[in-house]
């Protein structure tokens, strides 16, 4: 892979110096730890992280504060992993869970930096256009999921349908097609955080381009009937909506059951769960 020019995004590259990161591809005597982001120096690293990567491959246009940050944030869980040595320690990957109904725990902290990079005025962030991101573009779905009274701020009542959305997945351009498999470990968090929640959470939907459609299968994804594709919006780029149910997934032969099984027990006590750098699946 072509070398990265970090100083094309300023906030990313003082992230970097910070923390005097050493080169990526030295992966051997690093590990690395999947968990949930759960403090403001992580949720500003995910969302210079999110900016980075969707900038990289042209999928959001550039803003002057260099953060990707929405509405549905504060509606969000977010799963990361973490890039760690002796002497340093990084974000290369996330994800997120968005919630039609449950606000994050961080509300407060994601406001305060939506108020930083936006020059404070986070009136935006609090103005839901759809209970999820896939229903701003697949407008049709949402009586498939949501059949209760919903008000003119887009909040659930919370007797629908708990619905998530697996959103926003981004993994640094350095990882791809690496052999820690970043994506994959994100999948068995994503897996650890339902088994962990109360309730267990287990309908999912996401909007993903065409051309992974086999890759999301294998996943236990489906094409929700009547949607096809469509080009999704703020984002601009082609895209199909699916959905899965986890129970049902984790009943038939996948990849995934044994290996989140045996890590349940460490996650729920420590928090997380690693890999370290000659891990192979």
């Amino acid at each position: 892979m072509e070398n990265i020019d970090y100083k094309s995004v300023e906030r990313f590259e003082y992230i970097n110096e910070r923390k005097n990161v050493s080169d990526y591809k030295d992966s051997e005597k690093k590990r690395f730890v999947f968990k949930e982001i759960s403090t403001r120096d992580e949720l500003y690293e995910m969302f210079t992280l999110r900016y980075f990567t969707y900038r990289y491959v042209n999928f959001i246009k550039p803003n002057k504060y260099k953060f990707d940050i929405d509405c549905f944030d504060i509606y969000s869980t977010f799963l990361g992993v973490f890039e760690e040595n002796a002497e340093a320690r990084k974000l290369v990957g996330i994800v997120r869970i968005v919630s039609t109904h449950n606000k994050s725990r961080y509300i407060d902290d994601i406001a305060d930096i939506a108020a930083d990079s936006n020059g404070r005025d986070i009136s935006s962030l609090y103005a839901r256009n759809a209970l999820l991101p896939i229903m701003h573009t697949f407008d049709n779905i949402k009586g498939r999921f949501v059949n209760s009274c919903i008000d003119g701020n887009n909040n659930s009542n919370g007797k629908d349908l708990k619905v998530y959305e697996i959103s926003r997945l981004a993994i640094h351009p350095d990882y791809w097609g690496s052999k820690i498999r970043i994506e994959s470990g994100l999948h068995e968090l994503i897996i650890l955080d339902a088994w962990k929640s109360t309730p267990q959470k287990y309908m999912y939907v996401i909007a993903t381009h065409p051309r992974t459609r086999r890759r999301y299968k294998r996943l236990g994804f489906k094409i929700i009937p009547g949607t096809g594709e469509r080009i999704y919006k703020d984002i601009n780029k082609l895209a199909i909506a699916m959905e899965m149910n986890l129970k049902d997934y984790l009943n038939s032969p996948n990849p995934y059951s044994e290996k989140c099984k045996s890590k349940l027990k460490a996650y729920i006590e420590k928090g997380y769960f690693e890999r370290n750098g000659s891990y192979q699946s």
